[in-house]
């Protein structure tokens, strides 16, 4: 069973290239797919294995000869995660033929795992191949990175996600003009928020990020205490916030310019200079560097928020 890669759009080079080393069978033990959150990376690699095992994507979470791994929230890939997925690996294979597994968000694993997961990489089973989905490459070994082939993902034309969720999705043009634009180029985070609990809940948390950024410093802090201290999805949630915060100031810098932005960014233009909002930017982009070295999120987006 050989499937296009037709989930995701925007990565034709990537996927072209994944088609070709299933063709050739010429294929590495390990791969790193990286980019950027909500790309469709994780997508992609598992229509990867599903293609390598023969099987239809929506049959993977129950193959034996799959293990998807994901970072446990709030606490990132244990040493144990990787130590029981090196057991599962050491064991045949069911049926025969290839063994894969997907490690998602590898970016989040400890030191510990993976020096643990190195020993698996150089020294790899017959047969069984690994995919690192991670969103910011530089939080992975050099050790680790030396030893998979990895494959870049960039961000998309939001104008060519705005057209694919008209066409797939049959959405009007209003919704896919506001989802295209949370999306910030990302097509996998696009397709998440199509139905309409979803694209209601991005559109609830956009308002809050934009509220965020012209609240006063005192509110500004007690809305990071409100997110530190949730019990569900915080880590998620806090990520979102902080791309979301990212747009919105990227498109009131547009405004600042006399450039073309939406209403609401207009008017945060309004009420912050140019010299402000990129203090902001420049601010975010350290409190982004910090959260991927795990600092803690309240110190992080309390630094940011005293920086505007």
């Amino acid at each position: 069973m050989n499937q296009p890669f037709s989930t995701i759009i925007g990565h034709s080079a990537q996927c072209e290239y994944l088609q070709n080393i299933l063709k050739s069978g010429n294929i590495a033990h390990g791969f790193c797919f990286s980019g950027s959150k909500g790309l469709g990376k994780a997508t992609i690699a598992k229509e990867f294995a599903a293609n390598l095992l023969g099987l239809e994507a929506e049959k993977l979470q129950t193959s034996p000869n799959v293990t998807i791994v994901r970072s446990e929230e709030g606490k990132g890939i244990s040493v144990e995660q990787i130590r029981d997925l090196k057991q599962t690996l050491s064991l045949s294979t069911f049926g025969g033929g290839w063994k894969v597994a997907i490690i998602d968000g590898a970016q989040t694993m400890k030191a510990s795992a993976q020096n643990a997961l190195l020993k698996t990489l150089e020294e790899p089973t017959p047969k069984t191949i690994i995919i690192l989905v991670s969103h910011n490459s530089n939080a992975l070994l050099e050790t680790i990175k030396s030893r998979v082939a990895t494959i870049e993902f960039k961000l998309v034309a939001v104008d060519s996600i705005k057209e694919s969720l008209k066409q797939k999705f049959d959405l009007d043009s209003e919704n896919a003009e506001l989802i295209g634009q949370l999306s910030m180029g990302r097509p996998g985070f696009a397709f998440a928020c199509s139905d309409e609990e979803s694209y209601k809940e991005q559109e609830g948390l956009a308002q809050d990020a934009l509220q965020f950024l012209q609240d006063p410093l005192y509110a500004r802090m007690k809305k990071i205490e409100e997110l530190t201290k949730l019990k569900e999805d915080r880590q998620q949630t806090i990520q979102n916030m902080v791309e979301l915060m990212r747009m919105w100031l990227h498109e009131s810098l547009l405004g600042s310019l006399e450039l073309e932005c939406s209403k609401q960014a207009k008017e945060l233009s309004k009420t912050h200079s140019q010299e402000q909002i990129k203090n902001a930017l420049q601010a975010l982009q350290k409190c982004e560097s910090a959260l991927a070295r795990n600092v803690g999120p309240a110190l992080a987006l309390q630094v940011f928020a005293s920086s505007f």
